[in-house]
């Protein structure tokens, strides 16, 4: 079992961003320095080949990165959450 969720890559590891670029967002606009990556929770024992499938798997040909933060506890919590029955199916992040 792993989890894939999507991110974006702020250059350098930070999260200041202006409030024009944080508006493009929520219009679905991102400019060239943030890259869109996919997050990949998995097994360390299988997380490179899981990683290769994902990106395989991936039309848009994000790149697939760890991220001590997406953690297996809080995936499956948010999983959890969001399939319980009368529960949003939108996820909160």
């Amino acid at each position: 079992m792993f989890y894939v969720r999507e991110n974006i890559a702020c250059p350098g590891g930070h999260f200041h961003v202006s409030a024009g670029e944080r508006m493009g967002w929520k219009r679905g606009h991102l400019s060239r320095r943030h890259a869109q990556v996919l997050e990949l929770a998995a097994p360390e024992n299988d997380w490179d080949r899981l990683a290769e499938l994902v990106h395989a798997m991936d039309t848009l040909k994000r790149p697939v990165r760890k991220n001590r933060r997406f953690t297996w506890r809080w995936a499956e919590a948010v999983f959890k959450d969001a399939t319980e029955p009368g529960a949003s199916q939108a996820f909160s992040f």
